[in-house]
């Protein structure tokens, strides 16, 4: 066969693999920069600033954008200071004109703050998140796009546009620049729900007068109380199992809640879907992912863990928990876990692991320059809430 007969075939046979393949993604078409996302860990995407680049956290659940302290002499000038409550934390803050950030891994988006930035110092945050923190990008950057979550690809994508997939859509009202959406909870009706799409604490929150409300109810079950510490300030916080939540067709059945400043759907309620945030035109896209009905992962171990500078620390303990009955204390440093070095591990392995029903976990922990090996039998914890059977329909006799 000639060069030009070769040639000719050869386009041929890509025509027909082009004609008969598969549909495009839609939602390939539509992405800007896509990032990967560690389950169990915060959003982290690149932001160029300063002619530099650093991984930032992702939070819809802030209304501006934060900066840490370590680019305070960067900053322009401070336009207002005073104390403030940012990200639960009440402390120092300061106020400064947002400087140019760009998210530089395709489409180079920018990331536009007309209210400026605060800046403090997010130690504490980075220990509880297990990883350096230089900053939050916040609702002041994100209103401009469009965001999609998918926990299942274990990705976070920016988009030009929603893909259209079908979906549940929910309506979402920006209240004080937060973005909120109508959500069913428990008996209690429907109520306003922020989206905290990448806060550091994972976990569906209530707010305090809601917790209770439903604790009286009985549609609670409390399961311990994480007491004060430097990530939360001076308060204890109520934890425990609620009945149910719906959004739109999806009852969801026991799921873990924390006591808190407000209601606030997290990373640990995104991972059941495919979710796009569409913050131009105030719409969320909901599609049920594989893990839409698995069961929550609780703490089995009755400890919270933390990092410093790659040295992984106990940083609350439950009374009467597995690790306190095991003579593990707050401020313990964790050597290895199961025999692996605790800092070859990321922190959100870690949690992982003391979320294991049952088993047991082998740590080496040391205190006081002392190391001793603990075997940390975990609990064993069952969903306090029976699910009902979906009832039976009789069909009907046609005429």
């Amino acid at each position: 066969m000639s060069l030009l007969r070769w040639i000719a075939f050869l386009a041929f046979c890509m025509a027909i693999s082009i004609a008969f393949g598969q549909e495009p993604d839609p939602a390939a078409s539509q992405e800007l920069d896509r990032f990967p996302v560690q389950f169990g860990g915060p959003i982290q995407i690149p932001v160029e600033v300063f002619g530099e680049k650093h991984n930032f956290l992702l939070n819809t659940g802030m209304g501006m954008s934060v900066f840490d302290t370590r680019f305070r002499d960067r900053l322009a000038r401070a336009v207002v200071q005073g104390k403030i409550d940012v990200t639960g934390v009440p402390g120092n803050v300061e106020h400064f004109a947002a400087p140019e950030m760009r998210c530089p891994a395709n489409g180079r988006q920018e990331l536009p703050s007309k209210l400026g930035v605060f800046c403090m110092d997010l130690s504490h945050i980075g220990t509880e998140a297990g990883v350096d923190v230089p900053g939050f990008v916040g609702m002041d950057s994100l209103v401009h796009h469009v965001i999609r979550i998918n926990l299942d690809q274990a990705q976070v994508t920016f988009l030009k546009a929603p893909t259209l997939l079908p979906a549940h859509i929910e309506k979402i009202r920006l209240v004080n620049g937060l973005p909120r959406i109508l959500m069913e909870v428990s008996d209690e009706g429907f109520q306003s729900v922020e989206v905290g799409a990448g806060t550091v604490g994972n976990v569906t929150s209530l707010d305090h007068k809601l917790f209770a409300v439903l604790l009286r109810k009985k549609k609670i079950l409390l399961r311990g109380v994480i007491p004060p510490n430097e990530l939360q300030g001076q308060s204890e916080i109520r934890y425990g199992v609620l009945d149910s939540i719906t959004l739109g067709p999806y009852k969801l059945h026991n799921i873990h809640v924390s006591e808190g400043n407000s209601t606030l759907i997290g990373l640990d309620f995104f991972r059941r879907f495919d979710a796009e945030l569409d913050f131009p035109n105030r719409l969320a896209y909901f599609r049920p992912s594989s893990q839409l009905n698995s069961p929550e992962r609780a703490n089995c171990a009755g400890m919270g863990v933390g990092r410093i500078d790659s040295r992984t620390f106990i940083i609350w303990i439950w009374t009467a928990g597995a690790a306190d009955q095991s003579g593990i204390a707050k401020g313990d440093l964790i050597v290895q876990v199961n025999g692996v070095p605790a800092a070859q591990l990321p922190i959100s392995a870690i949690r992982q692991l003391l979320s294991e029903p049952g088993q047991e976990l082998k740590l080496s922990v040391e205190r006081d320059g002392v190391v001793r090996d603990v075997a940390l039998k975990l609990e064993m914890f069952t969903d306090p809430f029976p699910v009902e059977a979906p009832k039976s329909r009789i069909p009907q006799i046609p005429d």
